[in-house]
């Protein structure tokens, strides 16, 4: 097999692991709703999820649905933002199994190969790969503070991969 078949077939392998585990959100609010993606990162101990995604994906939102790579839409709670690092922690109230577990970013690398996958606009997963070419980083943030140590990727991010993972 060749060198090329094998890191396709691992690529391919990593996406439909992840898979169910990575969320497409819509927010619903006045005016206009957005959408971006999340991801399962834990279980509650009820059997619940909790996801993360980008604040700036749920902000100012009256509600939130997610919707299962199976199709399946639920109301979730924002337990929490923090728009100075643009993250948000949400409440998935349905039984998960397929938490994703969280990196040690002290582990990553300059020209580690990462994947991105999110659901942009309700379409189904999207992959997009690249390296990542920057560790340490500092970027502003939308109240004008800076968000420290953030991870730089050369890989392409479609209009509403906001809040999806980045898998190394």
């Amino acid at each position: 097999m060749s060198l090329l078949r094998t890191f396709s077939d691992e690529i391919a392998a990593v996406v439909q692991r992840v898979r169910p585990a990575v969320l497409h959100l819509k927010t619903l609010g006045r005016g206009r709703g957005a959408s971006g993606s999340g991801f399962l990162c834990a279980r509650t101990a009820d059997g619940h999820g909790l996801a993360l995604t980008n604040s700036h994906v749920v902000h100012g939102a009256l509600a939130v649905e997610a919707t299962f790579h199976d199709g399946r839409t639920v109301v979730v709670d924002v337990l929490g933002t923090d728009p100075a690092t643009d993250l948000a922690l949400l409440r998935v109230p349905e039984a998960i199994e397929d938490a994703l577990p969280l990196a040690d970013s002290e582990q990553a690398r300059v020209g580690d190969f990462v994947l991105a996958v999110g659901c942009p606009h309700g379409l189904s997963h999207t992959v997009t790969s690249g390296i990542i070419s920057g560790l340490g980083r500092a970027l502003p943030g939308p109240d004008g503070r800076t968000i420290e140590d953030v991870v730089q990727t050369d890989a392409p991010l479609n209009p509403g991969n906001s809040g999806g993972p980045l898998l190394d």
